[in-house]
């Protein structure tokens, strides 16, 4: 081939390169447009009462904001890592597709079990280093319990900086405002978020997972 058809064959393989860019997060859009304010889903609590909800609007919304606040009032760069350190529910969609549309990479855990301290909190440390994340976001029930662990415990917990899911007063009074933010050039090789298992027969191992 002679080199004009060598340039030829690059930019169509940019082209496609380009053509795929963000395909995912463009469909997510898309479902939100096709669904709106449809439920997404609903949280119970072991009683069976609905204590949560989203509808498909309200968590693409909120996701944009928490996209927001970690490119803009956070400070983070395209590809920085942080840690969702979430109870069982559904503000964890939120925040990991805020990081999604950010294009900041979450590090997935199991939140550490009250009962289970002494051996949980040894081993998000071991994440916390490993993935060499800027900060801890958190939603209530979590900070609670750092907020309540014993002092032992408390000394126990990973020596980086912690924030808090934006709560839904201040969160809905910002969205008023429309900030949102999604970062427009993520590419299908990026990684989208890192996966560490339970450490439950030995160290926390992590695979990657990309767009």
């Amino acid at each position: 081939m002679n080199g004009n058809g060598v340039h030829h064959f690059e930019d169509i393989e940019n082209k496609i390169e380009v053509s795929r860019r963000s395909i995912f997060l463009e469909e997510l859009d898309q479902t939100v447009t096709k669904f709106n304010n449809k439920v997404f889903s609903r949280w119970f609590d072991e009683n069976g009462k609905e204590t949560n909800s989203y509808t498909f609007t309200a968590l693409w919304e909120e996701a944009g904001y928490i996209a927001y606040k970690l490119r803009n009032d956070w400070n983070l760069k395209k590809g920085e890592r942080i840690i969702l350190c979430y109870n069982f529910g559904l503000q964890f969609y939120a925040a990991f597709l805020g990081c999604l549309r950010a294009g900041i990479t979450a590090v997935l855990v199991y939140p550490p079990a009250p009962a289970n301290l002494k051996k949980a909190l040894p081993k998000l440390a071991k994440i916390t280093s490993d993935s060499k994340a800027k900060f801890i976001l958190v939603d209530s029930d979590v900070n609670l319990l750092r907020r309540i662990s014993s002092l032992k415990s408390r000394k126990s917990w990973p020596r980086i900086e912690y924030k808090l899911h934006p709560t839904s007063k201040s969160l809905y009074k910002k969205l008023k405002s429309t900030k949102s933010f999604i970062e427009a050039n993520i590419s299908p090789k990026d990684i989208a978020f890192l996966q560490y298992t339970s450490g439950s027969t030995g160290d926390p191992k992590v695979s990657r997972c990309a767009f």
